[in-house]
């Protein structure tokens, strides 16, 4: 680096002299030539040489042009120290790196203030020396004007030249951006002052010229006059644009760069986005620009980048999508065969649920006829318990009367004994009269006839009493016959009791059962009429499902195929990234 440096400051060191020598002297030419006081004078072309090159405006030049390169390079010497020094920390590398910056920035405006400076005070002060009439004939204004605008032109040109060699160091700062305070406004109007400073040399020069011709006092032809204005003024032309020519050169070297970075922007094997920062080299508009294209490329960078990653991931996304997608085909197809079965079992279900709605309405309507039929086969009950009841009671009353016949049938076989007691007794006693009525003979005929006659009646009596004591004794036996039979009855009674009473509890706990069987049945035919409702609400659930199963199944083709369409598309991805 530090024989780059030097080998710039000998190049600087002669761009300045060899710049300031052509514009300083092309002008004391010029105006040699064509000087009224010299053609008065018939002066050869050698002694206007001479003059040209008189020792003062030598001295002086040498002596300006030294003192401006020292200038120049102590003012470059932060730049140059920059990169030959080594610095302890990076602090005070910091500093420096920051005054190098300024030191690129600075140098066209002190080289140009330095040049108007000082050709206007050695002008002034030459002709001051002279009494304000130089030997030349120029007036003062006119001549300082010619020399401020050689001066400033020669200036532009070591401006331009400086900033063209300067180029390779400033890129080594490695500046990519402007930060506050480094606004160049030199470099931002450098196009605008070449031209001003060129159409200010031209237009002074060429009204030398004119100034030269209006005061000659030979007649000149239209060739004499034509000839040396065309050539001179082609000369100064020429001088005039070399600003604005090498002002395009630096111009299009930073252009350039933009356009190559811009062009080398690339992605290696490894995926890696590279783009080489642009380096500043000067501070005007241009640069600004280099700066948000850093921006720009940086944020481009960091965005390929993404880009890149995101493709990678999205490769394998899609990759997996694609998988996915054929694995999901395959499962909603089976899904949806399994659906369509299911739907055809949820019809057969809800065929199913409403055969049962019906047979659950037959049951509630059953439940309900049973339920009346029991409550009447209750009432019945009751009716017959009732019946029960009265038959009990009669019997028991036919019991107490057998009993009661039985009691007086005894007392008649009592009264039938005394009857037959007192009849043999009757008939013996009747015996006895008739035995003594017989002996009594005529006497006791009659009586005999009444003694037979009670003794018969006797008899009859006592065949009465026989024949009322077997009547009684049949009675008797038929009666306790009857008796055990009543109390059979009886038990057979108070057992058909006790049986309607547990017929009745049965009947009770049967219509209870008929009850909540007729509530179950209405609940089963609720329920089952509400199931029947969500049969049909979840067939209709299930048909959409089967709907949105087969439309999910295209989605998914639809899917595979945006897979497939994505696999291009990230390869179109890769390629631009590329």
């Amino acid at each position: 680096m530090r024989k780059k440096i030097q080998q710039t400051k000998r190049r600087i060191a002669s761009i300045l002299y060899f710049s300031l020598f052509i514009s300083l002297f092309s002008s004391e030419f010029i105006n040699s030539m064509y000087n009224n006081r010299f053609d008065d004078l018939q002066m050869t072309f050698s002694e206007r040489i001479i003059i040209s090159f008189k020792p003062s405006v030598v001295g002086l030049y040498i002596i300006f042009t030294t003192i401006l390169m020292t200038l120049i390079f102590r003012y470059l010497s932060p730049l140059f120290r920059f990169h030959t020094e080594k610095y302890s920390s990076r602090k005070e590398r910091g500093k420096a790196y920051i005054l190098a910056r300024k030191a690129a920035i600075g140098v066209p405006r002190m080289i140009i203030l330095f040049q108007m400076g000082v050709w206007f005070i050695g002008t002034t002060i030459y002709y001051a020396m002279k009494g304000w009439q130089a030997d030349s004939g120029i007036p003062y204004l006119f001549g300082l004007m010619l020399k401020i605008s050689s001066g400033i032109l020669g200036a532009l040109y070591v401006v331009f030249f400086i900033n063209l060699l300067l180029i390779p160091i400033k890129r080594e700062l490695k500046i990519i951006d402007i930060r506050d305070g480094e606004k160049d406004l030199f470099a931002r109007y450098k196009d605008y002052i070449a031209i001003m400073v060129s159409s200010f040399y031209l237009i002074v020069q060429m009204t030398y010229l004119g100034w030269y011709f209006s005061q000659s006092t030979d007649i000149l032809s239209m060739n004499q006059y034509v000839a040396p204005v065309f050539f001179v003024g082609l000369f100064l032309f020429i001088m005039s644009l070399g600003p604005n020519f090498l002002s395009r050169i630096e111009f299009h070297l930073q252009i350039n760069e933009i356009l190559s970075e811009m062009k080398n922007i690339r992605t290696d094997k490894s995926g890696e986005d590279h783009a080489e920062l642009i380096y500043l080299t000067t501070f005007d508009e241009l640069g600004e620009l280099a700066a948000i294209t850093n921006r720009v490329m940086t944020r481009f960078s960091n965005i390929l980048g993404k880009v890149n990653d995101a493709v990678k991931h999205l490769s394998i996304s899609s990759a997996d999508l694609l998988e996915n997608s054929q694995a999901d085909a395959g499962a909603t197809n089976d899904q949806a065969a399994a659906v369509a079965e299911v739907v055809a079992t949820m019809e057969d279900s809800n065929r199913l649920s409403r055969q049962m709605g019906e047979l659950a309405l037959t049951v509630k309507n059953h439940s309900e006829n049973n339920l009346d039929k029991v409550s009447q086969g209750i009432q019945t009950l009751k009716q017959y318990l009732n019946t029960m009841a009265q038959l009990k009671d009669s019997n028991n009353r036919a019991i107490d009367f057998v009993y009661s016949l039985n009691e007086n049938i005894k007392t008649i076989i009592d009264v039938s004994a005394i009857i037959k007691s007192i009849a043999d007794q009757v008939k013996i006693i009747a015996f006895n009269a008739e035995l003594e009525a017989a002996a009594a003979g005529e006497a006791g005929k009659n009586f005999e006839i009444v003694a037979s006659e009670v003794r018969r009646l006797a008899d009859n009596t006592v065949n009465a009493a026989t024949e009322i004591r077997e009547k009684i004794n049949y009675i008797e036996k038929e009666s306790t016959m009857l008796h055990k039979a009543s109390l059979e009855t009886t038990e057979l009674i108070d057992s058909g009791w006790n049986l309607s009473r547990e017929t009745e509890a049965s009947f009770g706990i049967i219509q209870d059962t008929s009850t909540t069987t007729s509530q179950s049945a209405h609940s089963i035919s609720e329920n089952i009429q509400i199931q029947i409702l969500g049969f049909e609400q979840i067939l209709l659930t299930m048909k959409e499902i089967s709907s949105s199963s087969q439309n999910v199944s295209m989605r998914i083709k639809t899917t595979a195929g945006t897979a497939t369409s994505l696999e291009e598309l990230i390869q179109v991805l890769n390629e631009l990234a590329g």
